[in-house]
């Protein structure tokens, strides 16, 4: 993926500025803490932030935030920024250019988690397949035994035909009856 960029937070205060030189056009934090000012600034470059607060713990609960980050990434990727209203309709996809950059503290885990979440809505990926493409551009890709079991989950959700069956699904994982897995 061109426009989706995956991080850590010491990534957003590098020289030259990669949110400016990637284009980037939403930022998406996954942190269990305010990155302060930053998120200001960006709003004043009219770069849209979303943070989703919560620890890099196995027991955060990442999967009630799936629905919500997708399409946050997807409005970035897919949406961007209208460049030139006179183009015709032949030049549609080149129309749009936005770019995402989703992060945690180290770029390792939480991001991981939501990038992975992504891929397997957007494009079918099974959650090894979706972690798999991600570590093909970046190798410090590791979801903790949490979340991993959580895209598992999420990948079952994917599966249902109906909105009662995706509840069912949340349900028996809430109750605890998926057992832990590994990487």
């Amino acid at each position: 993926m061109e426009r989706l960029f995956i991080g850590g937070l010491a990534a957003l205060y590098k020289e030259p500025n990669p949110l400016k030189e990637n284009g980037i056009t939403h930022v998406l934090s996954v942190l269990d803490f305010e990155i302060g000012d930053a998120a200001k600034e960006w709003g004043k470059q009219g770069i849209k932030h979303l943070h989703v607060r919560l620890e890099d713990s196995p027991e955060e609960n990442l999967l009630k935030w799936f629905e919500r980050t997708n399409e946050f990434i997807d409005e970035g990727i897919e949406g961007g920024e209208l460049l030139d209203i006179s183009m015709n309709v032949l030049d549609l996809a080149d129309r749009f250019v936005g770019a995402v950059f989703v992060h945690c503290a180290m770029g390792v885990s939480r991001s991981t988690t939501v990038v992975c979440a992504y891929l397997m809505w957007k494009f079918g990926k099974d959650r090894d397949q979706a972690l798999e493409w991600l570590r093909e551009g970046r190798e410090r890709c590791f979801p903790n035994f949490g979340f991993w079991e959580q895209l598992g989950v999420y990948e079952d959700v994917l599966k249902c035909k109906t909105e009662g069956e995706r509840e069912e699904v949340v349900k028996r994982w809430a109750r605890g009856k998926y057992p832990p897995t590994k990487l």
